[in-house]
């Protein structure tokens, strides 16, 4: 009886024995690969949808607005989105005096119908959508301010645009200080607030910079007098030597030149 006891428990303990050394060579056999992921990346190639100075982060993409300014340009992920169009009120000019009138609101309407217009800062937007860090400028010219009826040559001579209290909106939350995008009187960054005069003789005008490649990036909306859209930009008109007919118009053309060198 004790050895057939024996001998059972002697073929138990071989079945485990043999049982260990196949898992142990089971784990040894094997290998690893790799495989790849690989994409393309590409930048922007068309500038973005303009957005509502007053309040960009609400704006609906699937609604754009659409205000009185000019389409978008750029390349390359550089973009100057949006700049509006100065209607100027008509005004009652002394040729002794001179005088100013301001700019109409930019009025900005929807494609939806149960939206109303209102009324916005007249202002640029810029977009920095570039995969490669850089720096970028705008600057202004404006022609000589002609009349437009048919016949006349005359121009209003020394005519000069002004934005008036030029702010800056960063959708990424940074501020002007931060920024230093806006350019006063004599090329220096200023925090906001800043009038930036441009004559009327063809000569550019830096506007906005962004001299820090590390502040580059985003979008950017700068606005001619936020808080009172009807005086954001003004147009001074001088004395006058030349005759002006009764009701006689007049057109200026501003050129905005957005550029990736350094201003």
């Amino acid at each position: 009886m004790k050895n057939t006891i024996i001998g059972t428990a002697t073929l138990a303990l071989a079945a485990v024995l043999f049982t260990v050394n196949a898992q142990s060579a089971s784990a040894a056999a094997g290998g690893s690969t790799t495989t790849e992921g690989t994409v393309k990346i590409k930048q922007y190639d068309k500038p973005l949808t303009p957005l509502n100075p007053l309040d960009p982060k609400k704006s609906d993409p699937q609604d754009p607005g659409k205000g009185d300014g000019s389409k978008g340009v750029g390349s390359e992920g550089l973009y100057l989105d949006y700049v509006s169009n100065f209607r100027f009120k008509e005004v009652t000019l002394d040729p002794e005096k001179g005088n100013e009138t301001m700019a109409q609101a930019d009025k900005w309407t929807y494609q939806a119908k149960n939206k109303p217009a209102v009324n916005v800062p007249n202002h640029l937007q810029i977009s920095d959508k570039r995969l490669a860090k850089g720096t970028w400028n705008i600057k202004v010219s404006a022609s000589e301010m002609k009349s437009i009826d048919p016949g006349s040559k005359t121009i209003l001579a020394g005519a000069k645009v002004t934005l008036k209290n030029v702010t800056v909106k960063d959708l990424n939350g940074r501020d002007d200080a931060a920024l230093k995008t806006v350019i006063g009187k004599g090329g220096k960054a200023a925090k906001g607030g800043t009038d930036i005069d441009i004559s009327t003789d063809g000569k550019d005008t830096l506007v906005l910079k962004a001299a820090d490649a590390a502040d580059a990036r985003g979008t950017f909306i700068a606005s001619f007098n936020e808080k009172d859209p009807e005086s954001g930009v003004a147009l001074n008109i001088p004395v006058q030597k030349d005759t002006i007919k009764n009701g006689e118009q007049f057109k200026t053309t501003l050129k905005w030149t957005l550029s990736d060198t350094p201003a």
